[in-house]
């Protein structure tokens, strides 16, 4: 981490005179200024370089939007400075923005004796010749502000080895995708402010990530924007769980019957199309429905049980007639009269010479009601 220097705070305002350089390096520095944020003291700061160097306390000419150009910040951060500045009385309005013929102005704000005699601004009453008698030291006092902040972040980096952070393990997953602990724990808070758990957010935003294999900053980013969308994570991470559950069922029941899938099997006056999960069943009246759950198990038995045969068994294949022969009423009468044992999902198919004949008309017969 870069710790700024007297040059580097000093350097974009080296064209101002040497007693506003001297107070912008005070904004920067002292311990007062830790109210405002980064974007605000860049704010105070623009405002600083419209002030007259003989005396702090003669009123300056803003407009907020040319100050947030200025401070290269937007205008909403421009008036919520300026609410904090007026808190503090160290700035006041002295004009409603109106000339004495009614005309729109600029509004003129005028600095506090109490803000001036903070960053060592001269008044009408302390001059800058008594303002350097008193601060002969100044420099040195700028060092020490400076070295404390390398300080605290030695400080810091011990304190982090000697308690180290502790997160869920649901959010370790996001060191891996390139977020660092401490972005995880400004995300952690951010989302609190915002209502939500970070643990739900991540849930619902990990199979996008892990899909356009989003990391880093842009990760961090994305998050950072879901928390700023209003939406019920909750639920919708509950509901994301409660599908990943369903996923794992299906997946550990699957390869019982994952070598029937996608394969046709016959029986007596049946014919059985399985594919992944569920199974198609044509009866011989041209009676066509669907199976799933137990009684796609009870299938899968009589597949075990030999109660179902594959199509294209070698034994039932054998003595196959060519395509183009025609059905004989004989064939289907055998057909008709056949009796058989009946299983509790199909009837029990029997090899035997004077059935293959009648079973290979029948299919045939089903593939056409099919087509």
């Amino acid at each position: 981490m870069h710790v700024p220097t007297v040059h580097d705070v000093i350097k974009p305002y080296q064209k101002y005179p040497k007693v506003i350089q001297q107070s912008i390096l005070r904004v920067e520095t002292h311990p007062a200024f830790s109210i405002l944020t980064k974007a605000g003291k860049r704010v105070l700061k623009c405002l600083l370089t419209r002030v007259n160097q003989g005396d702090g306390e003669f009123p300056i000419r803003a407009r907020l939007d040319m100050v947030a150009e200025g401070a290269d910040v937007s205008y909403k951060t421009v008036q919520r400075t300026m609410q904090i500045l007026k808190s503090l009385t160290w700035l006041s309005p002295v004009s409603p923005g109106r000339t004495d013929w009614g005309t729109f102005s600029s509004f003129r704000y005028q600095f506090s004796a109490d803000f001036c005699s903070l960053v060592k601004l001269p008044t009408k009453s302390k001059t800058i010749n008594q303002i350097e008698d008193e601060t002969i030291l100044s420099d040195g006092t700028v060092y020490i502000d400076l070295s404390f902040k390398e300080d605290q972040l030695k400080i810091s980096l011990e304190n982090k080895g000697k308690n180290p952070i502790t997160l869920p393990e649901e959010l370790r997953e996001l060191e891996a995708f390139g977020v660092k602990e401490t972005g995880i724990c400004k995300l952690r808070g951010l989302a609190h402010t915002a209502g939500y758990k970070l643990e739900h957010i991540w849930t619902v935003a990990k199979s996008y990530c892990e899909k356009f294999r989003i990391n880093g900053n842009r990760l961090y980013r994305y998050i950072s924007r879901m928390i700023q969308t209003t939406s019920d994570y909750e639920k919708r991470a509950l509901q994301i769980l409660r599908m990943n559950d369903v996923s794992e069922t299906s997946t550990i029941e699957k390869p019982n019957g994952a070598k029937y899938s996608f394969k046709n099997f016959v029986g007596t006056g049946v014919r059985v199309r399985i594919f992944d999960g569920i199974a198609e069943v044509i009866k011989q009246n041209g009676d066509v429905f669907t199976v799933s759950g137990d009684a796609l198990k009870k299938l899968y038995k009589d597949i075990e049980d030999r109660r179902l045969v594959n199509q294209d068994d070698s034994r039932y294949c054998a003595n196959r007639a060519p395509e183009t022969e025609k059905r004989s009423k004989d064939a289907n009468n055998n057909v008709r009269c056949t009796t058989s044992v009946h299983s509790p999902v199909l009837s029990t198919i029997e090899m035997r010479p004077a059935m293959v004949e009648a079973n290979r008309l029948l299919i045939r017969q089903l593939l056409n009601i099919r087509k």
